[in-house]
């Protein structure tokens, strides 16, 4: 049974051997769908970028930040340019006073305002953040590059020797440091002569 029908792509009248059949030939089913490919392309290329009603712009968020007086830790991130792990580690050393409703923590605007004059009158602002308010002496101190070169040990070994025995690790930007006196402890004497 053959059916009169007319091409979609170019219109003209032939004779289909189905009825879900669109086109003439199969040359005007590959023309067509050519068309509206290059049609779709041109239709994303011009939406924007970011759909998501969602997203607010930086500096509308930070307007509704100043507004408030009592901050998130996003809020805190934002306005110091810090990560959340950042954040989370001034409020965990005591740095920066929170109080927790349920899943939520909230900050006092004057108590972030009270750490960043107090980092900028204390001269040793940056070692009491990072370190945890002890004072540095880099020579009671081995990073895990000089613990893997003395001892001849892969840094995964190290850090699995460092949690079995509830070593505490200093980090220090991206690098990890531990008391030499526990190193020589778990470990004996460094093998290299400097030490």
């Amino acid at each position: 049974m053959k059916i009169a029908k007319k091409c979609s792509y170019c219109g003209k009248q032939f004779m289909a051997q189905t009825l879900k059949t669109k086109y003439c030939s199969h040359k005007c089913n590959q023309e067509h769908y050519r068309k509206k490919a290059r049609k779709k392309k041109k239709n994303d290329s011009e939406k924007p970028l970011i759909q998501n009603d969602e997203i607010i712009p930086y500096d509308t968020h930070l307007k509704t930040i100043k507004a408030k007086d009592l901050l998130s830790m996003k809020d805190v991130m934002v306005l110091l340019g810090i990560s959340m792990s950042s954040v989370q580690r001034l409020i965990k050393n005591k740095h920066l006073k929170a109080a927790k409703f349920g899943a939520r923590v909230i900050i006092r605007k004057k108590d972030l305002k009270n750490l960043i004059t107090n980092q900028f009158e204390n001269e040793y602002s940056e070692e009491i953040i990072l370190n945890e308010g002890k004072k540095d002496d880099n020579n009671s101190y081995f990073s895990v590059g000089e613990i893997s070169r003395y001892y001849n040990l892969s840094n995964r070994s190290i850090d699995r020797h460092i949690k079995k025995n509830s070593i505490e690790k200093i980090k220090k930007g991206r690098f990890v440091y531990v008391l030499k006196k526990d190193i020589i402890k778990l470990f004996g004497k460094p093998k290299n002569p400097e030490q």
